[in-house]
């Protein structure tokens, strides 16, 4: 439970520095997606870096195909752009505490594909827990008062993209 409360608190700090770097209407940083970018390719750099140092340590057990790479790496890939992108364009137009409110329907969405894609069977249950989740959550954010359509639209857009997303690293996980 300590290890969710500290990854919480991390996502936080980032969620205000990226709406601290991106400003209202973009005035501070003109350039949200080069921004990103920039972050995707220092990891691409530094995952390389260490696997080549490591070599041994991070030998593939199981070979992709190119078919499987495209249609389980690619689509993971996009999505995590798309998540990560749509998530900072909605910092632009509303707050960091409406973001992470809105943001919290993610796992609505993991279920609802977990439900496409078979990875979940649908149960009472879990219909069950998907209702109190939008219930909690349309409560939580009934009363926004500088509600912002384009930012809530973004954000809700970046939840669905987290909840492919995560459904498409099972998949690839299951490999």
């Amino acid at each position: 439970m300590e290890m969710i409360s500290i990854s919480n608190v991390q996502r936080e700090k980032k969620s205000m520095y990226n709406k601290s770097l991106l400003g209202d209407k973009l005035g501070k940083f003109p350039a949200p997606l080069l921004m990103n970018t920039v972050h995707f390719a220092m990891q691409a750099v530094l995952s390389k870096v260490i696997t080549g140092f490591w070599h041994q340590r991070f030998q593939p057990t199981v070979m992709m195909s190119w078919r499987d790479y495209s249609l389980k790496v690619v689509p993971t890939a996009l999505t995590t752009a798309m998540d990560v992108n749509l998530s900072n364009a909605s910092l632009v137009f509303i707050s960091v505490t409406f973001a992470t409110m809105c943001k919290s329907a993610s796992p609505i969405f993991l279920l609802f594909f977990a439900f496409a894609f078979r990875l979940e069977s649908p149960s009472v249950k879990l219909l069950g827990i998907i209702l109190v989740i939008s219930v909690g959550i349309l409560l939580t954010v009934a009363k926004e008062t500088e509600f912002e359509f384009w930012g809530f639209v973004f954000v809700m857009l970046a939840a669905v993209m987290s909840g492919f997303r995560w459904t498409m690293t099972q998949i690839l996980l299951q490999v």
